[in-house]
């Protein structure tokens, strides 16, 4: 039994940094992964607000494009000023 247990921690020891490095690269690709994950989801997070901000800045564009072509209207439609 004692010889055992020695050869079982020599073995544990002889692989002792192959382990170790398993381990790691099992953290690595796990938090890599995880990242990734984060980043698709404030992409898209990313993307709803902007088109958000994009669809607001056109309807102020508009909403000011008209506005505009009102004041024009009204200005060559108004007998008044047409002197």
């Amino acid at each position: 039994m004692g010889m055992l247990s020695k050869m079982g921690g020599r073995l544990i020891s002889f692989y002792a940094d192959d382990l170790a490095e398993l381990l790691f690269e099992d953290f690595l690709t796990d938090t890599a992964q995880e990242l990734q994950k984060l980043e698709q989801l404030y992409r898209k997070d990313y993307s709803n607000e902007e088109a958000k901000g994009m669809a607001e800045r056109l309807l102020k564009n508009l909403v000011d494009y008209q506005s505009e072509e009102n004041l024009v209207e009204m200005r060559w439609n108004n007998p008044a000023f047409k002197k």
